[in-house]
């Protein structure tokens, strides 16, 4: 894809405009704006075969500091992308067994979001949800 004049270049993820090195870094209000874009990103990626652009995001969201974050928002926010990069990586996975256990935990605890369905992140809950369903 050619970048518009002026634009900087994107760090490694592709079609990506959120980086690994961006979630590492991200702070607040700054990361729940950054996961939002990625997810939204995440959402339009096809399942291929070609997924080197997206490894230091994957590597980002499978760490501990998200996957545990004390933010729910940014927890869901993390659980959702994690269910596309499984998506979009299946039937492999860029996670180690240790990390991949640590992601199954949290994509469990945040299931629990889809019995509120008046809650305010219950279409997030359901995503989630979706997401999970179609990987095989």
């Amino acid at each position: 894809h050619p970048q518009a004049s002026g634009a900087l270049p994107m760090e490694e993820c592709g079609d990506l405009t959120i980086t690994g090195s961006d979630l590492k870094s991200a702070k607040g209000a700054t990361l729940v704006k950054s996961l939002q874009t990625l997810s939204e990103e995440l959402t339009n990626f096809e399942q291929t075969e070609e997924h080197e652009g997206l490894q230091s995001c994957a590597e980002a969201l499978g760490d501990a500091k998200l996957l545990r974050h004390k933010d729910p928002e940014v927890k869901l926010l993390t659980a959702c992308c994690v269910s596309d990069v499984l998506r979009i990586y299946a039937p492999d996975t860029p996670y180690s067994p240790d990390t991949l256990k640590n992601v199954f935990e949290v994509l469990i605890q945040q299931l629990n979001g889809v019995r509120d369905p008046k809650g305010g992140s219950f279409s997030r809950y359901f995503y989630l949800l979706e997401r999970l369903a179609m990987v095989k």
